[in-house]
């Protein structure tokens, strides 16, 4: 049966309508393929252009880290190269001072061991048997007494006594020279004569053999150092006489024929070898500067030993002794009530 003609055309307007929302949607979709195409790319794009920034940081980042990682190491190795130099460095310290205490120890027996005795004649005198036997006996009894004040010598190897007919100096009452050898330090002692009664002999003998206690560590300026010689000297005979060992109770500091203080006052005592022992107050010099050290002594017992170990300790180290390190010295080593005795004439210096 033929189908009715209005319901072809009804069919036809279906597909007609089904055919156009067809082609509209493609339409949308094509046009809207065209617009997100285009913003799809361009976000590609710049995905793409963060992604090969980042690379770029990973990159660098890489290579700061590689950068770091090497600096560290280069670090840590100076600084295990730090540490093992220090290590060396605290291993040499120890064996310094190791050597420098066995030094010391070596230093303090030889200090303890008594020195040798001898006797030289070259006088016109073919007899000095007497002489030698007074002096062996006075140096045994004052080389005690000279240790408990002074300490114990700087290496002093030998004490020679050369008995002789002039000396070089004029108004001396002996003369002393100290030779620096293998063995120690000897002191050569020259005399013309000595009698056990005399005190400018005893006093001469002693005075002469405090010098070599000192040896190369003698007092710079000379003028301490024949200061604490007279000092140490009277200091010595004052315990020898109060023994009975001596009989004399003259002693060089009361042979001044003008007051302390005049002598302070109008002698100039000065800090160089050659003024010192020049023109003719070089005795008042010796007065003045005794005085002083045997006062010191006196107000503060023990002060000659403490400041010779200072002395002692500071000349082993290769230093060399001055006016200013003296004086500090000195002060350092008194521990007196007395401080104005520091500052007279005699410690003080021209």
């Amino acid at each position: 049966m033929e189908e009715p003609q209005a319901d072809r055309r009804a069919k036809r307007r279906r597909i007609q309508r089904v055919f156009l929302t067809s082609l509209v949607l493609n339409s949308v979709l094509i046009v809207a393929a065209l617009i997100w195409f285009p913003l799809t790319t361009l976000h590609i794009h710049k995905v793409n252009q963060q992604l090969g920034e980042t690379n770029n940081q990973l990159a660098e980042s890489r290579a700061e880290a590689k950068s770091a990682s090497k600096e560290a190491q280069q670090k840590a190795a100076e600084a295990q190269t730090a540490l093992q130099a220090q290590a060396k460095i605290a291993d040499q310290l120890k064996n310094q001072q190791a050597q420098l205490s066995q030094n010391a120890e070596e230093l303090q027996k030889l200090r303890k061991r008594p020195p040798l005795f001898s006797f030289k004649n070259d006088s016109a005198s073919a007899d000095r048997s007497d002489d030698e036997t007074a002096i062996k006996t006075l140096l045994e009894s004052s080389f005690d007494e000279l240790t408990a004040l002074y300490g114990f010598p700087y290496l002093l190897h030998q004490i020679t006594i050369d008995f002789v007919d002039q000396f070089d100096r004029i108004g001396v009452a002996g003369e002393t020279e100290i030779d620096n050898t293998t063995a120690g330090f000897s002191i050569t002692i020259h005399l013309k004569g000595f009698s056990p009664n005399s005190f400018q002999d005893i006093n001469t003998v002693i005075h002469e053999t405090s010098h070599g206690f000192h040896g190369v560590s003698a007092f710079n300026p000379v003028a301490y150092e024949e200061g604490m010689a007279v000092a140490v000297a009277d200091l010595t005979m004052d315990r020898l006489q109060a023994q009975d060992k001596i009989r004399t109770s003259e002693r060089y500091l009361d042979q001044n024929d003008q007051s302390l203080e005049l002598l302070r006052n109008t002698v100039k005592v000065p800090r160089t070898t050659d003024a010192f022992y020049q023109g003719t107050d070089v005795s008042k010099r010796y007065q003045i500067v005794g005085r002083a050290f045997y006062d010191l002594e006196k107000s503060n017992p023990g002060f000659m030993l403490r400041l010779n170990e200072r002395t002692y300790g500071y000349v082993a180290t290769g230093q060399e002794m001055d006016y200013t390190t003296m004086r500090r010295f000195i002060t350092d080593a008194y521990t007196g009530t007395n401080p104005d005795l520091l500052q007279v004439k005699g410690i003080l210096l021209d």
